[in-house]
C-alpha cells in the first residue's frame, strides 16, 4: 500500500491501464491486497472500468474469494450510487 500511495503522490494516474486493460485497482482485488485498494479508491480508482476480457474489480475480488476486498468494493459502489439514486427519487 504504501508504494502504491508513494506512486500516486508523484503523480501516477490511478485509473491507468495496462497492455492487458487492467488498472492497479484491478490488481488488487484479484491479489486480495485491501490496503492497496483502500488507498486506490481514496485516490479516485473507478470501481466501473473493465479488464480487456470484461471483469470489474469487484467481479475479481469475488471470483478469487478475497471478500475483504469485496466488501470494500461494494461500500465504494454504495457511496458512488447513493447520490444518484436520491437523484431518480
Amino acid at each position: 500500500a504504501l508504494r502504491v500511495a508513494l506512486l500516486l503522490t508523484g503523480g501516477a494516474d490511478v485509473n491507468a491501464l495496462n497492455s492487458m486493460g487492467w488498472t492497479t485497482l484491478h490488481m488488487a482485488a484479484m491479489r486480495g491486497h485491501s490496503e492497496a485498494t483502500s488507498v486506490l479508491l481514496d485516490s479516485g480508482a473507478r470501481t466501473d472500468i473493465c479488464t480487456g476480457r470484461g471483469f470489474t474489480a469487484h467481479q475479481l475480488a469475488v471470483d478469487n474469494n478475497r471478500d475483504e476486498v469485496a466488501r470494500l468494493l461494494d461500500e465504494q459502489m454504495q457511496r458512488i450510487s447513493a447520490p444518484m439514486m436520491a437523484q431518480v427519487k
